[in-house]
């Protein structure tokens, strides 16, 4: 069985299924959709996984990719500071269920990813 982690309309915050104003971070809804709309055209196949897809939201390609856009478009490159985005933020919280990657994970989704991360980032 094969679960989908299709991506919601944002809000405020990087993270599917947000609450307006429940995010620590706050950026133009401008902004937020651009991303969005640049994840939402990279094909699936195109995607490489970091994790089985059984695995929670916090790693499903398309959440990490919209993610790490989002926090290099705010100028936030580390990735422990990446994480740590993640676990401020009380939409990630729910949406994560409490499973959130850690930097090397992080920093292996970017390396699988680098070449489908460009094209979001030339967007926002």
């Amino acid at each position: 069985m094969t679960l989908s982690f299709p991506m919601p309309v944002f809000r405020t915050s990087p993270f599917p299924l947000v609450l307006p104003g429940r995010s620590v971070i706050s950026q133009p809804a401008s902004l937020v959709g651009t991303i969005q709309a640049a994840v939402q055209k990279i094909p699936d196949s195109r995607l490489h996984p970091l994790a089985v897809p059984t695995c929670g939201a916090a790693f499903q390609p398309r959440v990490l990719l919209a993610v790490l856009t989002y926090c290099y478009a705010t100028q936030v490159y580390a990735a422990s500071e990446i994480r740590q985005q993640m676990l401020l933020d009380p939409a990630c919280h729910t949406v994560c269920r409490g499973e959130f990657p850690f930097p090397r994970e992080v920093r292996a989704f970017r390396r699988l990813n680098r070449v489908e991360l460009e094209p979001c980032l030339a967007t926002a």
